[in-house]
């Protein structure tokens, strides 16, 4: 994957974070806290990869069902997310 594209979904996966929690999240197990504590682990992530410096153990999907979060969008995105930092990792 084009590290662009990954750039861009990363932002986007932020600003989602980043913005008021809605019913349909609320749904999906998100709580105030978690879509912080997420922000945060994508925040730094885009950091690392800007600065070039080596990325944590992927672990995005255990760190949203730590936060209770099951089901949606969000979780879809951050899991897609996780598996192509993964992938990138082996290469």
């Amino acid at each position: 994957m084009d590290d662009k594209v990954l750039f861009e979904k990363i932002g986007a996966i932020i600003e989602v974070l980043s913005g008021e929690l809605n019913s349909s999240e609320i749904s999906d197990g998100w709580t105030p806290e978690s879509k912080e504590a997420i922000k945060v682990l994508f925040e730094k992530l885009k950091s690392n990869l800007q600065s070039c410096e080596a990325l944590p153990p992927m672990s995005i999907s255990r760190a949203l069902d730590h936060w209770g979060v099951v089901s949606g969008e969000m979780l879809e995105q951050a899991a897609q997310i996780s598996n192509q930092l993964r992938s990138r990792q082996r290469i």
